[in-house]
């Protein structure tokens, strides 16, 4: 007996029923392997900013002025080679976050292969000026599934 899910195929035929307890908790699946975090290629600047950061650090590539209850976009000179299955997502930073200013979400798929541009939302009423080099977002990775379609007539 052949037992098929999207993700798995388990042959049953042999199976003995065991206890949660000797299966690390999944039944008759195999126990949890320990995953590795691909290699990524990347041109320019892009940083962790600590060892317990899910993101890692985009900064700004030159000085600009965003005026108040505006959006600008920044330019960072970074290129990234987003691993197949994986897809990256632009979030903010705490810092700026505190200050009201606000990136754009934006998902970046592995078959992008141009430099990174964010757009950053001004929420104040005042102007805020932005350095080169200062953190203006992060990019956290995530690994993704794309699930078989299955189409009906209902």
């Amino acid at each position: 007996m052949q037992m098929e899910t999207s993700f798995l195929k388990t042959d049953t035929t042999n199976l003995e029923k065991k206890l949660p307890f000797q299966t690390n908790g999944l039944g008759s699946f195999e126990p949890y392997s320990v995953w590795t975090a691909p290699t990524m290629v990347v041109t320019g600047v892009l940083r962790q900013g600590s060892m317990h950061s899910p993101g890692l650090t985009l900064t700004a590539f030159n000085d600009a002025v965003i005026p108040a209850n505006s959006n600008l976009v920044f330019p960072t000179e970074v290129t990234i080679d987003v691993p197949f299955g994986h897809f990256g997502k632009i979030e903010a930073v705490d810092s700026l976050l505190q200050k009201h200013i606000v990136p754009f979400s934006q998902i970046l798929e592995s078959d992008y292969d141009e430099k990174i541009k964010v757009c950053l939302r001004n929420y104040s009423d005042v102007e805020f000026v932005v350095k080169k080099n200062d953190a203006i977002s992060q990019i956290i990775f995530q690994r993704y599934v794309t699930p078989r379609i299955l189409h009906t007539l209902k």
